[in-house]
């Protein structure tokens, strides 16, 4: 025998599994199906967790309705098995094991009622209000009966719906029977049916309960049918307590009831107040009273006082729904003040009488809940002054507040932040918060668009900053919120609406960092990570680069595979798709991975169904490794034999929607594969558009989509965007050659269009009052802008190729009624002809708001004309780039911006990097335009020393320098005589050259308002610097000598750019432009050559917070 210092053996840890107590948790922990999977383990786990399986049934969940309703249907197959018998063995072997039973067929009360092993239940609830049959013939033909309820001569009287209820009474009343002993909650509904059947049955079923604690009653019947008597029912079970009756009306009968030990009670019925006072004064130890309120029978505080002999109730929790807001102050006046122990309350709303009573009177309130819960926020509902900031007066006053659940209930913003909040233990909280200000949709986009320029470094219009400088100022007040509301603990604690409010300000990091904080929050927060997705920002285009390659490099498993299952997974969160990948929209548009060509013919089912914007651009420029390749070979092959050459294909159709969609088409050397790829490739974007087609706001379509296959868009298109969009509010298609007036009709929330506008025989019927903006991408006829602007009274935007003038058209233009002028505030045309002259002039008449002009190629006359008919143009803009084209070079007139800067005088932004004011003709020129903020373009004209002669300028500008220059271009090979050069001439170009340069800083110096001053013309395509060949030598030299000083009195300047000019900037200029231009907030021009890149070192000592950028 082991002896006392002998030590016991150790518990292997292979049997600690086995021990009952470790068993226990690890079962009540576990779901169904995962017991189903832990007892397919072995022998030894299907004894340990076999029994936990049957704990807790609920005929109404899981595989239950469907083995029950099916289970007197004829056997189809031999392996049909479960009928009766096979459900009244499995009660009969299982049935000691259940704890818990929600029972909705009567067939399961039959089965566990004969099975007789049923005796351990602890819960009981027969919910619902008709009980569930499995066919009408169990009750025509001769089913099974459990032994000792019916007898073969009842067989034949069991014909009607109400006989066969009255033995479902009898195998309830015998299931309860037989776990007496156990039962500690019951719940029977459709009470009064059972007992007009049999009403003995339920007077000796609660008495024979001896641990009966919880009774729910249901009697949802009719005003006609006679109620029941609940005092017969619970006077003889003192253990009751707590109560639960539902009816459709106030049974009288409940004032007879003695139950002295009842701690709780649910009325879900109209109570009248004297009946509650009169249930508080049967029930001195009632702690809980849940109700609904009834709009008759108001008594006042003495009258309710003497029911209750004028000595205050002892109840804790009050929960009253149905009050109405009207009834709020007769709850405070007087119901309230006989029940001053309350703790918990549960009301619809707090109101103003309510809000002055519980700081007085019950400090002590641990919880506030709404009697009928909301589970979404709707931003939508009306705003009543009396519920806003109710709620703050008990945050105020309220320290032991530990809850608070008034979804409804709404605090202003600035009234939270200025009054400081007592309950600082508060756990759970749920309410409204408003009067947050937040940025419009149109500030919204000024600030998105100004946050990316400002990357870029680019110039910011007035709106964009606004917008920035409003937005920080909302982060601030936001940022004090959020501070407020950590004061009351953790994270975890907030209901899922506040998370969600608060997350649609993070960021793509914050949502990266807050996915890993816990489970909780991962389920929040996943939905906003993948809310915007565009495959060309962040990390996309190097995981796509390499998708199909095998470089050791790359993380593992990232492939075409990987990248189908992140969308099947995540696809469901995408609102914002934005494609310019060929893989991306293969990935979006199947929602599993399979891709052999098994699967090919089978139905495609879509992994991004949740999409409000979908855009497509570029797809053929991004190209996977593996495709660039092919896509090299191709380019290679200069010469086919006659048996390999390609030909344009037509693919299988994956869905029958594209039959007669698309046209085979052969662009470019593609082989077989890659034009099959292509066809369905495009068959399944346009499938991802008709999959999303009940919620998709934006749709975009570039060029690059048709380029791969040709598009029959007269037919296909009319049957999936135009019938189908009907929610589209921007849509971008440039091959869309759709009737206009039929698009718009059918589209009736469209505000934004870009396509192919057709306006069939020059007549647009009908008005269309939602759009906003129109981009045409082709040439337009005066008289289809006027019909346009004729039926689109709202537009604000509008877009076009070319003005076509056609002189037969002028007639008819002249019929127009013109009473009506169009609120068109923005008009861009991307190439000016002739007659562009005479047009606007024409659309003058039409065009009294118009603001901002774009157009390419801004000729002498249009200028002409923009002065005298467009006085109120405040932005002028010049999209061209280069003067180069196609065709060759594009002249230019040099008096444009000569003539707009002094005759319209409201401009404020002139953008023409093209055009040149040439200084040496038009310095004297008036400019009217004296609140002019936004000027690029180039100041040329000036008279400048060649490099020979700058050399003899710094060198003295005498006859031995004269020499000394001379010698220099010898020795490099030029043939210079000393006679040639003349320094008197020197000495006088360069005074010239000075006043010439003075002249022109006085007039831009005379322009106050600047914030922008851009001198310098746009870089090349594909150049990183301005090369010294392609500086212009006839500018500006930006030095102190030449007057750059005069310049001092633009103290609002922010952007000042010359990249391309011959300047001479140095040390000393930078130090005037860091002392004379306080705002002064981004620089470009100094190149990345040495001597440059030390100037751009020094600036950055001398104003570190001033971009400095080449171009």
């Amino acid at each position: 025998m082991p002896t006392s210092e002998t030590p016991l053996p150790a518990l292997l840890p292979t049997r600690l599994l086995f021990l009952p107590e470790i068993v226990e948790v690890l079962a009540h922990s576990l779901a169904q199906p995962d017991l189903f999977r832990c007892i397919k383990v072995c022998r030894a786990w299907y004894n340990l967790f076999h029994p936990y399986m049957y704990i807790y049934i609920n005929d109404h969940l899981h595989n239950w309705p469907k083995i029950l309703g099916r289970l007197y249907l004829p056997k189809t197959t031999p392996d049909d098995h479960k009928d009766e018998d096979w459900l009244l063995d499995l009660f009969t072997k299982h049935g000691h094991h259940i704890r818990q039973l929600q029972a909705h067929w009567c067939v399961t009360i039959n089965a566990l009622a004969a099975a007789q092993t049923c005796t351990q239940l602890v819960v009981l609830s027969v919910a619902g209000q008709s009980w569930n049959k499995t066919r009408s013939e169990m009750v025509e033909s001769g089913i099974w009966r459990p032994p000792g309820l019916s007898t073969p001569s009842d067989e034949a009287s069991l014909k009607t719906y109400e006989q066969h209820l009255r033995i479902r009474g009898r195998w309830l009343s015998l299931l309860i029977r037989q776990n007496s002993k156990t039962l500690q909650k019951l719940r029977i509904d459709q009470v009064g049916e059972i007992e007009k059947l049999d009403p003995e049955v339920l007077e000796g079923l609660l008495r024979s309960c001896e641990r009966l604690d919880r009774l729910e009653i249901s009697d949802l019947e009719w005003r006609d049918t006679k109620q029941i008597n609940i005092p017969r029912l619970v006077e003889d079970v003192p253990q009751i307590q707590h109560f639960v009756y539902r009816s459709r009306r106030w049974n009288r009968s409940l004032l007879q009831a003695s139950m002295p030990n009842l701690k709780t009670l649910t009325l879900e019925t109209e109570v009248p107040i004297r009946a509650v006072f009169q249930l508080l004064k049967n029930m001195p130890h009632l702690q809980a009273l849940w109700m609904k309120w009834s709009q008759v029978d108001y008594l006042y505080h003495d009258a309710l006082g003497a029911i209750l002999d004028h000595a205050p109730h002892r109840l804790e929790r009050l929960s009253i729904s149905w009050i109405g807001f009207r009834n709020d102050e007769y709850l405070a006046k007087n119901v309230l003040p006989w029940l001053p122990d309350l703790v918990d309350l549960a009301t619809e709303h707090i109101g103003p009488a309510l809000a002055q009573l519980i700081p007085t009177r019950y400090r002590n309130l641990r919880s506030y809940n709404q009697s009928n819960p909301v589970t979404t926020i709707c931003p939508k509902c009306p705003l009543l002054h009396s519920k806003v900031n109710t709620l703050s007066v008990l945050l105020e006053n309220c320290p032991h507040l530990t809850e608070f659940d008034g979804i409804e209930h709404r605090i202003e913003a600035d009234y939270l932040l200025d009054h400081p909040w007592v309950c600082k233990g508060l756990k759970v909280l749920r309410f409204q918060i408003v009067g947050v200000h937040r940025l419009s949709e149109e500030e919204d986009m000024d600030y998105r668009q100004g946050r990316l320029f400002l990357r870029i470094n680019k110039e910011l219009v007035e709106k964009e900053k606004q917008a920035i400088e409003k937005h920080e100022r909302l982060q601030v007040q936001q940022q004090r919120i959020y501070d407020r509301l950590a004061e009351l603990g953790t994270m975890d604690q907030l209901p899922t609406e506040i998370l969600t409010d608060i997350g649609s300000y993070f960021s793509l990091k914050d949502y990266l960092h807050c996915i890993q904080v816990s489970r909780y929050w991962y389920s929040v927060f996943v939905p906003f990570l993948w809310q915007n997705i565009d495959d060309s920002l962040y990390a996309w285009p190097r995981i796509l680069k390499t998708l199909d390659s095998h470089d050791t490099a790359k993380p593992s498993g990232q492939d075409e595979k990987w990248l189908l299952g992140i969308f099947a997974k995540y696809g469901r969160h995408i609102q914002h798709l934005h494609l310019h990948w060929k893989v991306t929209i293969k990935a979006a548009s199947i929602g599993n991975s399979c891709s052999n060509d098994d699967d090919k013919n089978k139905d495609i089912r879509v992994a991004c169904t949740n999409l409000k914007s979908l855009s497509v651009a570029d797809i053929d420029d991004n190209l996977t490794q593996l495709q660039e390749k092919a896509r090299s070979a191709q380019n290679k092959i200069t010469a086919l034999p006659p048996s390999t050459t390609l030909k344009a294909l037509t693919g299988p159709l994956i869905s029958p929607l594209f039959e007669n969609a698309f046209k085979p088409q052969l662009r470019g050397i593609r082989t077989e594969d890659q034009q099959l790829e292509d066809w369905r490739l495009v068959q399944q974007f346009w499938l991802l558009v008709q999959q999303n087609h009940a919620h998709l706001q934006t749709l975009r379509i570039d060029a690059s989509l048709d380029s791969l296959v040709e598009m029959n868009t007269t037919g296909f298109v009319d049957s999936v965007v135009v019938d189908h969009l009907t929610n589209l509010v921007d849509l971008q298609y440039t091959e869309l050659r759709c009737d206009t007036a039929t698009l718009l009709c059918r589209l009736p929330r469209l505000r934004s269009l870009q396509s192919q506008v057709v306006i069939t025989n020059g007549v647009l019927t009908g008005w269309y009052a939602s759009i906003r903006c129109l981009r045409a991408y082709r040439s337009l006829s005066l008289l289809e802008i006027i019909t346009l602007l004729q039926r689109l009274p709202n537009l604000n935007e509008l877009a076009l190729t070319q003005i076509k003038y056609e002189g037969d058209e002028e007639p008819v233009i002249a019929s127009i009624d013109m009473t009506a002028p169009s609120a068109l505030q923005s008009l861009r045309i991307s190439w000016s002809s002739k007659w562009d002259a005479l047009s606007l002039q024409g659309l003058s008449a039409w065009l009294p708001h118009l603001v901002d002009l774009s157009i390419g190629r801004m000729r002498y006359d249009i200028a002409m004309t923009l002065g005298v008919y467009y006085p109120q143009l405040e932005s002028l803009t010049d999209p061209l780039e280069t003067t180069k084209s196609r065709g060759g070079a594009i002249a230019i007139h040099s008096r444009v911006l000569a003539v707009v800067l002094s005759s319209c005088i409201n401009l404020i932004t002139l953008d023409a990097q093209v055009h040149m004011l040439d200084m040496s003709f038009h310095v004297n020129e008036p400019w009217e335009c004296l609140g002019l903020e936004t000027l690029r373009c180039q100041v040329r004209g000036i008279t400048r020393l060649t490099q020979t002669e700058e050399w003899i300028y710094n060198d003295g500008c005498d006859a031995s320098a004269v020499k000394k220059a001379v010698s220099y271009l010898l020795m490099d090979g030029h043939d210079y005589e000393a006679e040639e050069i003349d320094p008197e001439s020197i000495m006088r170009k360069q005074a010239e050259s000075v006043a010439q340069q003075k002249r022109a800083y006085d007039r831009l110096a005379g322009l106050k308002n600047l914030k922008s001053l851009q001198l310098g013309s746009r870089r090349h395509r594909g150049m990183s610097y301005y090369p010294d060949y392609l500086r212009q030598d006839d500018t500006l030299e930006l030095t102190m000598a030449s007057g750059l000083g005069r310049l001092s009195e633009l103290k609002e300047l922010e952007v000042f750019a010359f990249e391309g000019t011959s300047h001479r900037v140095g040390k000393a200029e930078l130090e005037w432009m860091a002392d004379n231009w306080p705002r002064l907030r981004e620089l470009r021009g100094l190149n990345d050559r040495e001597s440059e890149e030390k100037l751009k070192e020094y600036m950055y000592q001398l104003r570190p917070d001033v971009v400095l950028s080449d171009f």
